[in-house]
């Protein structure tokens, strides 16, 4: 268990990092391309959320992208966690 909350939390840090230093790249440049390409990796999550929050509005679709992302974050830093603990298992 304690492996398991060690590379989850590592993969959770390195995700909210990589999240930042792309929010200020992204900023300084003239077209969000970036930002968007990021965000296509938690999309299946957005479209969870959108599917099933019954959000409406512009207020709902910033919901919908901000609950997504931050779903995306915390199911990957799991599935990295699960997939370290395998690793380790196997590997010892």
């Amino acid at each position: 268990m304690e492996t398991f909350l060690k590379y989850s939390s590592i993969a959770f840090a390195v995700q909210v990092l990589l999240y930042i230093v792309v929010v200020l790249i992204d900023g300084a440049l003239p077209e969000h391309a970036i930002l968007d390409t990021y965000l296509h990796v938690y999309a299946p999550f957005m479209l969870l959320i959108d599917r099933t929050g019954n959000l409406t509005g512009e207020a709902g679709m910033i919901r919908s992208i901000l609950l997504g992302a931050f779903l995306g974050l915390f199911v990957y830093s799991l599935l990295a966690g699960a997939v370290g603990l395998v690793i380790k298992r196997t590997f010892r």
